[in-house]
């Protein structure tokens, strides 16, 4: 959604010598995780559990590609080079990532459930 209102913005903004860019990372390092609040889970076993704890990006570098992209005017900012492949992918046969975007989540919900955590959505 805020891709589109972004790209909406620009065209719009244009006139007026205004620039939009949607920055659109991969996962970035962040205190989220540490800071959040876990139910029925214990914090460290999620974070352990969690696959992309090794791909995430350092701040700085996440603030560089962003700023790369701003100098160049681009709409969209998707990065690193393995998100921006995966993006260009998903535009052309979304149906391919349906089932990608399911399955990562699948055993740690099948473990939820089976401790007992209906509510989990």
């Amino acid at each position: 959604a805020i891709v589109g209102f972004s790209t909406g913005v620009r065209v719009e903004a244009a006139g007026l010598g205004v620039k939009v860019s949607v920055a659109c990372p991969s996962l970035v390092q962040t205190d989220i995780p540490e800071r959040s609040v876990y139910w029925n889970v214990r914090k460290e076993d999620y974070l352990r559990w969690l696959p992309w704890n090794r791909m995430m990006l350092a701040p700085s570098e996440a603030a560089e590609a962003i700023l790369r992209g701003t100098a160049r005017n681009k709409e969209i900012i998707v990065f690193p080079l393995s998100a921006a492949i995966g993006w260009r992918v998903y535009r052309i046969c979304p149906f391919v990532f349906g089932p990608l975007f399911r399955a990562p989540g699948l055993p740690f919900r099948l473990a939820l459930f089976a401790a007992g955590w209906q509510s989990y959505g």
